[in-house]
C-alpha cells in the first residue's frame, strides 16, 4: 500500500558536501568541480528512471544544464559553512506507472520552482536490487539562490530565506516545510485517486502526512534504521535497530488485537460499573487541568459556587468517565457524586477563598489552558477565538498564503491560507505573552 514520506536534508560545505558531487550521484552523470578541480564521475551507476533540471519560465538557458547550475551555485557560495544545496526526498507509489510517477514528481518539482523562483534538480531512482522492490523514490536538489543577472554567478546575492527555518523565525514567516508536505499529500492523494488504487476491501488509498500524536492514534512509530543499518540487514545481518523496529512492530500488533478484543459497549458499560470514586477522579484529573479557567470575579469564591462550577467542568469529561453510553447529563453528575465529596481541596473548604488564591491554585490550568482561553481576562473564549480569525487586512499582510497551488480550487486555496494566518496570529501572540511573562520577572527581580 502507498505510504507518505517528505524528507528535507540541507547538504553543509563544513560536513565535507558537495552540489556537484551530489548532483553527479543523483543523476549518475560525470560533473567537474570548477572550485576544487575535482572529477566526480557516476556515470556508471544503475538505478535512475528519470532527470531534468526544473526552472521558472523566465529562467537562463544555462540553467538548465546541471552541471553550469551546480558550479555556479558552489562559486555563488563562498563561505566555509555555506549550505550549497537543500534536498527534497519523496517516497513515490508503487501503484502508479512509469508515466505517472514521473508527472507526479515533476509537478511537485515545477510548483517550487515557479513559487520561489529557483531550479530544482530532479531525478527519479528506482528501488534498489537487494531492497524492498517497491521502493520508488525521487530526489529533488533545490538551488538555495535565486536567478539574478546583475551578478557575476547569475544567482542573486543573497539565499531563499523561505528555505531556512531560523530565518522564518526570526522573521516570523511561517516555516515552508509544513506546507511543502501538505501539498505533496493532496498531489500524491489526487494521483491515487485518479489511478483508482484500491486496498483489499475496495477503498481508495489516501496517505496522511500528519504524525500518529498529531492524529491521536496509538501506534508507536518505529525509528530510523539508516543506510548502514539497512545494508547489514540485507547482508543478513542483525542489528539493534531493526530489533528495535520488530519490538516496536509486534507492541503495534498487541495493541491493534487488544483494541479488537476490548472495543464493545457492553465490556465498557461493566468496566464504567466497577470503577470507584478515586478511579474516576483520576480519570478527569486531565480534564480539569486542562479546563477553562475560572471566572476570576472579584468576590470570593464559597464551596457550593466551586462545586457548580466543577460539575460544569464533569460534563465536558472524557469519554472514559461516562459510565454507559444512553446516560443523560444529570444521570452521570449523580453517579459522579463520590468523586465530588472527595474531590481536591479547593471546591471542600469550609472557610472562603480570596481572588489572589484561586489564582495561585488554577495557575497549573491556566498555563495548559487554550490559547484563546487565557488572552485576557475580559475576553471570552468566543471573543479571543474571532479575534484569530483572518479579516480582510490579515489576507493582504500574508498574501503569499493564498497563492493558489495547482490542481486547487479558490475556496480550498483561501481555506488553506487561513489556517496559515490563523497559525501566525497564534504565533504572534504568544511571542506577546512570553515578552509581557519576561518583564514581568524582571520587575518582580528588581523589586
Amino acid at each position: 500500500m502507498a505510504t507518505y514520506r517528505l524528507s528535507v536534508y540541507v547538504a553543509k560545505r563544513s560536513e565535507g558536501r558537495s552540489a556537484t558531487a551530489m548532483a553527479a550521484y543523483r543523476a549518475c552523470e560525470a560533473v567537474q568541480d570548477n572550485r576544487t578541480g575535482e572529477k566526480f564521475d557516476f556515470s556508471r551507476k544503475t538505478g535512475l528512471l528519470y532527470s531534468e533540471v526544473i526552472t521558472p519560465e523566465d529562467a537562463p538557458d544555462w540553467a538548465r544544464d546541471r552541471a553550469e547550475l551546480w558550479n555556479r551555485s558552489e562559486e555563488a557560495n563562498r563561505k566555509g559553512n555555506a549550505i550549497v544545496a537543500r534536498e527534497i526526498q519523496l517516497s513515490l507509489p508503487h501503484e502508479l506507472d512509469a508515466v505517472q510517477r514521473r508527472e507526479l514528481t515533476t509537478n511537485f518539482a515545477r510548483d517550487i520552482a515557479e513559487r520561489y523562483g529557483v531550479a530544482v534538480d530532479t531525478c527519479i531512482h528506482a528501488p534498489n536490487k537487494e531492497g524492498d522492490q517497491r521502493n520508488y523514490h525521487a530526489h529533488l536538489m533545490l538551488c538555495t539562490r535565486r536567478f539574478d543577472a546583475t551578478q557575476g554567478t547569475g544567482l542573486s546575492k543573497n539565499t531563499v530565506r523561505e528555505f531556512d527555518p531560523i530565518a522564518c523565525q526570526k522573521s516570523k514567516t511561517e516555516n515552508q516545510v509544513p506546507l511543502w508536505r501538505e501539498t505533496w499529500q493532496r498531489m500524491l492523494n489526487h494521483a491515487l485517486e485518479r489511478a483508482e488504487v484500491r486496498t483489499e476491501d475496495g477503498a481508495l488509498v489516501q496517505v496522511d502526512h500528519r504524525s500518529y500524536k498529531e492524529r491521536e492514534l496509538d501506534i508507536e512509530p518505529s525509528i530510523k534504521e539508516g543506510p548502514a543499518a539497512t545494508a547489514l540487514r540485507r547482508r543478513g545481518k542483525d542489528t539493534d535497530r531493526a530489533a528495535m523496529n520488530e519490538a516496536i512492530k509486534e507492541r503495534n500488533e498487541e495493541r491493534q488485537r487488544m483494541a479488537a478484543e476490548i472495543d464493545t459497549p457492553e465490556l465498557n458499560r461493566r468496566l464504567a460499573e466497577q470503577i470507584t470514586a478515586p478511579q474516576v477522579r483520576e480519570l478527569l484529573q486531565p480534564a480539569n487541568d486542562n479546563a477553562p479557567p475560572f471566572p476570576r470575579r472579584a468576590e470570593i469564591l464559597t464551596a457550593p459556587e466551586a462545586k457548580r462550577e466543577l460539575t460544569a467542568a464533569n460534563d465536558n469529561a472524557p469519554p472514559a468517565a461516562r459510565s454507559a453510553e444512553g446516560m443523560t447529563a444529570e444521570q452521570e453528575r449523580q453517579e459522579l457524586q463520590p468523586a465530588h465529596s472527595n474531590a481536591t481541596p479547593l471546591p471542600r473548604r469550609a472557610e472562603v477563598l480570596t481572588t489572589s488564591q484561586i489564582t495561585h491554585e488554577l495557575q497549573p490550568a491556566n498555563d495548559n489552558a487554550p490559547l484563546v482561553a487565557r488572552r485576557a481576562e475580559s475576553l471570552t473564549a468566543e471573543q479571543a477565538q474571532q479575534e484569530l480569525q483572518p479579516t480582510e487586512a490579515d489576507r493582504k499582510k500574508y498574501e503569499a498564503y493564498y497563492k493558489p497551488l495547482p490542481g486547487e480550487s479558490a475556496e480550498e486555496a483561501r481555506e488553506r491560507g487561513d489556517r496559515g494566518v490563523e497559525r501566525a496570529k497564534q504565533r504572534e501572540e504568544k511571542e506577546r505573552q512570553r515578552a509581557q511573562q519576561g518583564h514581568k520577572r524582571e520587575w518582580d527581580f528588581e523589586r
